[in-house]
This record gives structure tokens, sequence and C-alpha cells, in this order.
């Protein structure tokens, strides 16, 4: 009944999770790529993709320690990925590039030249029910954040679905202390009394002489200590709920 039970809430939340970034994604896009689907250009987007991009996103575009998985296809309009090269994206560490627009476009059209066989199905569920398991039973928003919704202990989600393949999103919610970002990384301490804090990413990862922590048995109570205070503190753990419900 536990496996079943979790089957269901993954699929349903990873729906949700996949869902936020995409709403507009099948709206005519007015901005189309002068150079798709020429050869010349998508070479010359090739390199400019292992030599600014790959680092994050893999030489093969299909996703590194940083970037997500660009040879799904998931792409809805050429405006998109205008937008995630120029722009910053929230809750992810992609870096603004400003290139010139001859640049820009190759880079599309070598983007876009990635979306063939490696294709992913849609991923299946309902987003609305994912809705409610992430701000609900699930716990998620006792940590995260979507669209100005939850809470600022861990990385902001709105554009997840954006930011990460359905594979990536599924491993963080089975094993969230799997894959921490460095600036993610918090920490459990227990103070002298016996109280149990969880710390948030601006204390003691950060290097901080205070912990800005909650009680673990408090779910939105915070409070800061000072490191003389606790006894014992482990670091590099996820402020998560392991994605596991036994409702």
């Amino acid at each position: 009944m536990l496996r079943t039970g979790l089957g269901l809430c993954l699929a349903l939340g990873l729906a949700w999770c996949c869902a936020a970034g995409f709403d507009e994604k099948d709206k005519k896009d007015p901005v189309r790529n002068p150079l798709a689907r020429n050869p010349a250009a998508i070479e010359a987007g090739g390199e400019l993709f292992r030599a600014r991009c790959s680092f994050c996103h893999g030489l093969d575009g299909k996703g590194g320690g940083r970037g997500p998985n660009l040879t799904s296809g998931e792409w809805g309009k050429d405006s998109d990925i205008v937008s995630a090269i120029r722009k910053d994206v929230p809750g992810t560490q992609m870096p603004p590039y400003d290139l010139p627009d001859a640049e820009t476009w190759q880079l599309v059209a070598f983007i876009r030249s990635l979306g063939g066989a490696g294709d992913q199905p849609p991923v299946a569920g309902d987003p609305k029910r994912g809705e409610e398991i992430f701000f609900g039973k699930a716990r998620c928003a006792s940590c995260h954040m979507i669209r100005g919704r939850g809470s600022p202990f861990g990385p902001e989600l709105s554009n997840v679905g954006a930011a990460r393949s359905a594979a990536k999103i599924r491993q963080s919610i089975l094993e969230p202390s799997a894959e921490i970002l460095s600036d993610w990384a918090g920490a459990r301490v227990e103070l002298r009394s016996g109280e149990k804090l969880r710390s948030s990413p601006t204390g003691p990862a950060q290097g901080s002489s205070c912990a800005v922590a909650r009680s673990l048995t408090a779910s939105s109570a915070t409070r800061t200590t000072s490191r003389s205070s606790s006894s014992t503190g482990r670091a590099g753990s996820a402020c998560s709920t392991s994605g596991r419900s036994r409702d």
C-alpha cells in the first residue's frame, strides 16, 4: 500500500512540478529564428555550445551536474530559448549571456537540433492534484516556494519544469540528499538542551557564526542560535521529508 501510494503521489507531484514553467508553451510565438535548420548555423551554434554551455549541460546536451537535459525537445517557442540564454533563469544557476543576435540564433538553432531522437514522453499525472500534494501532505512547501507560495528554506521551484528533466525531479523527490547544490547545503543541529534544529542555507553552510534554524517538530517556527549553544551538527543534509508519505 505504501509503494502504491508513493507511486501515485510521485506521479501527481511530478506532473505539477513539470507543468510549472510551461504554461505558455503552446501559444503562437511571434519570434522565429531566421537561422532555423540552417546547417552552417547549427554547426556554429554547436561550437558556441561546447565552449560556453557544455560545462553545465554536457557536451552532448543531455545534462550535467548543474544543467538540465536539452535533448528532450520540450522547448515550446524560440523566444523561450532566447529568454533562457539572455536572462537568468529563476531557481537555477543559469547566468545571463549577452551575445550578439547572430550567435544567439546560432545557439537556438543548435539546441533545437538536439531535440530529435531524444524526445521524452509527456509526464503522466494530474497537475492540479500534484499542486494539492505539494502544498499539502507531502509538505514540499515547508522548504520550497513556487510562484510566491511556500518557504525560502530550499531552492525556488517556479521554473523547475524548464530547468530539470522529469528523471532529475523524480530523483530529487525520492532521494533529496543524493545531489545538493553547494549553495543549498544545510545542517542538522542538536542543542545542549536536547532540542533538534535544521538550519537554512544562510546558516553554517555559508560560514556564518550563527545558524538560522527551525525546530524539527515545528513546521514554520524559526529562530537564531549561536554555534556555541549546539552540541552536535551534521552538514550537507537536505531540507526535505524524503518524498515519502504514509497517507
